[in-house]
This record gives C-alpha cells, sequence and structure tokens, in this order.
C-alpha cells in the first residue's frame, strides 16, 4: 500500500475511533429509559441499547483499522528505508500516540477524577516526546494543582 494512502487511512480510523468514544462517553443520553411492550417491568433493552451497539462496532472496527494502518505504516518505512538508526517515534506515530492519551485522560478523568487521571497523564505526554527535565513535571504538577484548588475552593466545583 502507498506511504500517503497508509498515512491517511490512519488519521480517518483515528477520528473513528475518538468519534465512537465520544458518542459512548457523552453523545448517548443516560436517562433514557423505555418500557418494553411485550413486559410491564423495565427491560434491558431500551432506547440506548441500538446506539451502545453501533458505536462499539465502530469503535472496535476502527480500532482494528487503527492497528492494522499502523502496522502497515511501520512495514512501508521500513520498505521504504526510512527507519533511521536509533529507533525512536517518528512524528506521525508521536502525534497519534499523543492523540489516543488525550483520549485516554478524558476518560480517566470522568472515571477517576482530575487529580488522578492527571497524574497520570501528563508523565506520560511528557515522556512521549522525550522530555527528562524534572522541572517541567514540576511545573504540570503545580499548575494543575493551582487549577485544582482554584475550581474546589474558589469557584465551588469539585472537579
Amino acid at each position: 500500500m502507498e506511504f500517503r494512502k497508509v498515512k491517511e487511512s490512519l488519521v480517518v480510523s483515528s477520528i473513528l475511533v475518538a468519534f465512537a468514544i465520544f458518542i459512548i462517553v457523552y453523545g448517548i443520553p443516560h436517562e433514557v429509559s423505555a418500557v418494553a411492550l411485550w413486559t410491564s417491568t423495565d427491560s434491558r433493552v431500551n432506547a440506548q441499547t441500538m446506539p451502545y451497539f453501533a458505536a462499539y462496532v465502530i469503535l472496535i472496527t476502527a480500532g482494528l483499522d487503527f492497528i492494522k494502518n499502523l502496522v502497515a505504516l511501520i512495514k512501508c518505512r521500513k520498505a521504504k528505508g526510512e527507519q533511521k538508526e536509533s529507533p525512536g517515534l517518528t512524528g506521525e506515530l508521536r502525534a497519534m500516540l499523543m492523540f489516543l492519551l488525550c483520549i485516554a485522560y478524558a476518560l480517566l478523568f470522568k472515571w477517576i477524577g482530575f487529580l488522578a487521571a492527571t497524574a497520570i497523564a501528563i508523565p506520560l505526554m511528557l515522556l512521549l516526546y522525550g522530555d527528562k527535565n524534572w522541572k517541567h513535571y514540576l511545573y504540570t504538577y503545580l499548575s494543575s494543582a493551582v487549577i485544582y484548588l482554584t475550581f474546589r475552593f474558589i469557584l465551588g466545583i469539585n472537579i
């Protein structure tokens, strides 16, 4: 497969993964419930069933396509001879991993809260770009603490 087409397919599949995650987390209303016509009690099949099913199918197929395109991209790079002697992350791969880290951060933010998600995501993002300066880690943690304290105690919003 041509290098440019592989990169385009990789971008499209990553956008579809992000879209599916967005739909699963925020797009499907959680207040909607339906009572099945054939029973008098709530059924497991409700108004959310089909949207969740469709979103998970999109997520699984786009995720598999993303992995396939990532492998094809690596093979194209090796075939072209663009693989450098020092095995580092290339720009496109690094950007895709950062994109996936941002999605993971958003999901972690919702599930475990701001402080824990930030404590996990910040070092991973800085390490992804090879930042080993301890001051950058300190500054990001201090700014995160200021943001948390501002929201929690000044604005009265629990994040």
